[in-house]
Parts: structure tokens; sequence; C-alpha cells
């Protein structure tokens, strides 16, 4: 019984510290281009940093408005910030969040603006992170209340939209 236990204790600690894979690693400190696609919409693109400890930074190419061409409407829209996790050693999943400003062109944006959810799924190759496909569904909550409390519901969810990525930068 004690070797059973001893056995069973260095495949915990395995587990825990020392053979960890760390999917994500293989991300960090990488910056993707993503291209977005709505059915409805021009494709346009955001910059995506991973930082360590599951951190992401993202900022658009048309968050400052003058988009009209690519969307049909301007909308301005600030950088997000967020969290990826890793599923597998191909799959991450990526929830960052900012704000989406004011707009009268927009029904759901005439009010104060909304603290906006983008929701990603990212699919790479095995072995590799240079590029990826994927979906992006995006939610609109109201300015000022927590969209991570349950009972808050969103004031208007997407229809998926298709993304694809590409890595631009390397650390190193």
């Amino acid at each position: 019984m004690q070797k059973f236990t001893i056995v069973l204790l260095i495949f915990s600690l395995c587990g825990i510290i020392f053979c960890d894979d760390n999917e994500c690693a293989l991300f960090t400190n990488k910056i993707y281009q993503v291209r977005t696609r709505f059915y409805t919409y021009a494709p346009f693109y955001f910059l995506m940093l991973f930082l360590p400890d599951g951190i992401v930074y993202e900022i658009s190419n048309i968050a400052n408005g003058l988009n009209a061409d690519t969307l049909g409407q301007n909308l301005q829209f600030a950088p997000h910030v967020g969290f990826y996790e890793c599923l597998n050693s191909t799959t991450v999943h990526l929830t960052d969040f900012g704000y989406i400003f004011k707009s009268n062109e927009v029904e759901v944006l005439t009010s104060n603006g909304h603290f906006a959810f983008h929701d990603y799924f990212f699919n790479f190759e095995s072995g590799t992170n240079a590029n990826c496909v994927g979906t992006l569904r995006y939610k609109f909550y109201e300015t000022g209340k927590n969209p991570f409390d349950i009972a808050n519901l969103p004031v208007f969810t997407s229809a998926p939209g298709q993304v694809t990525c590409s890595l631009v930068s390397t650390d190193g």
C-alpha cells in the first residue's frame, strides 16, 4: 500500500509541476492579425497580443470610427482586454471586453454606448501556432452593469462570425 501511495504521489506531482506541457506557452508573447467576417459586413481586422498568464490585448483597425464603408455604419469602440485559455493543444478560447460608444446609427447603441464582450474560438493546426480559423460572437451589455453577473442579460447578441488569424510577431 505504501508503494502505491508513493507512485500515486509521483504521478500527481508530474501532472502538477514537472510534466505540465503548458499548451498555452506556444501562444504567449505572440501577436496575431485576426480577420473577422460577419455575413452583413466587409471583413475587418484586429491585432491581438497574447500576454503571459492568459491575458490578451486587442485593438481593431476600425476602432476610431470612419468605418461606414466597411460596416455600413460608423461605430467607435475602445481597445479590449481579456483572458485566453487553451482547451487543448490546438484550440484557444478567448474572451475580451471593452466599450462600444453611443451611435445614433445603431438602435441598440442610441443610449449610453455599451460594454462589449467578444467570445472567440481559435483552432490551430496541430503542432503550429502560425495560423488559425475559428468563430467570434459578441454581446453588448448596459454600461455600468457587471457583465459577469449571470442575472445581467445582454441587450444584444450577434450571430457567429468567421475568423482567420496569422502570426505576425514572435517574442524573439
